[in-house]
């Protein structure tokens, strides 16, 4: 597996939920970590619980800010030897308040968000031959969440 030497880890999704726990136990084991979000305060306040933290606002909606991100985080603190894609939204609904421009807008950041993110990285992992990936996905795609049927 990649090591603090081998690259600095790069989490998406950093802000709040799941995706808050991996920047701060990254940097406590050495890493130098990039952590992304779209809300830049939340970002701002999750990487400052750790030292070594580095926050890069990312909307990973957006090719364009991905490829942003990923160029400033690599110029800032070298290669991303660790990727953690994990940005997501979550917004309850129930059978009654179907909303399908809710779904879209959380489609557009569980999945599209995480192929942007692998856009804008893969090519320089496989120009480097080295690296690793992990995404993580929602939970609903393995079984339903209370509360989603009514």
């Amino acid at each position: 597996m990649t090591t603090p030497q081998g690259g600095c880890a790069w989490v998406t999704g950093a802000s709040s939920g799941i995706g808050a726990a991996p920047a701060p136990l990254l940097a406590r084991r050495g890493w130098q970590v990039a952590a992304s979000a779209c809300r830049a305060e939340a970002l701002t306040a999750a990487a400052a619980v750790a030292g070594g933290i580095l926050p890069v606002p990312v909307d990973v909606t957006d090719l364009a800010a991905g490829r942003a991100g990923v160029d400033r985080i690599e110029t800032q603190l070298g290669p991303i030897g660790l990727a953690v894609l994990n940005a997501g939204r979550m917004q309850p609904m129930t059978a009654r308040t179907l909303d399908s421009g809710a779904i879209r807008a959380q489609v557009e950041v569980i999945l599209m968000g995480m192929v942007h993110c692998l856009e804008a990285l893969l090519a320089r992992l496989i120009a480097r031959r080295r690296g690793h990936l992990v995404v993580v996905t929602s939970s609903p795609g393995y079984r339903g969440l209370p509360g989603s049927v009514d």
